[in-house]
């Protein structure tokens, strides 16, 4: 794939981190919703972890995820997330009263807004400060 592009070998190659996290740590409703489509290339997935305050530091991330009801709310801010600018949803990491999290963000069921941050070889997204999840 990437003698033909490197972008597209990234697209391929972070849609399957994102395939990979839902078919292993998913409930069984989420895994049927998205890995068809997902695995069919009707959907881009992207995962975020990198902030601007810590990088890509796992051990440090801000981002927090409260429970409010039957929703978590997520507060804090990803940035240089690949795929991000284009993905049907983000797989976000949280720190939650347990430790660290991951939340599937559905851009159209949560309305997230994701700014495409441009570089070098290919572009990548931002989400935004807060996003809540049913």
């Amino acid at each position: 794939m990437s003698r033909v592009s490197a972008e597209f070998a990234g697209i391929a190659f972070i849609n399957e981190g994102a395939a990979l996290n839902i078919a292993r740590l998913a409930s069984l409703s989420v895994r049927e919703r998205y890995l068809p489509s997902l695995l069919a290339g009707k959907m881009i997935g992207a995962t975020a972890v990198t902030e601007p305050s810590g990088g890509s530091d796992v051990r440090s991330i801000r981002t927090k995820a409260v429970k409010e009801g039957n929703r978590y709310v997520l507060s804090g801010q990803e940035v240089w997330i690949s795929n991000g600018h284009m993905a049907d949803f983000v797989i976000a990491l949280a720190r939650t009263e347990n430790g660290l999290s991951l939340f599937l963000v559905d851009r159209e069921e949560h309305a997230s807004r994701v700014a495409v941050l441009n570089c070098w070889a290919s572009k990548a997204g931002e989400l935004p400060r807060y996003c809540l999840m049913t």
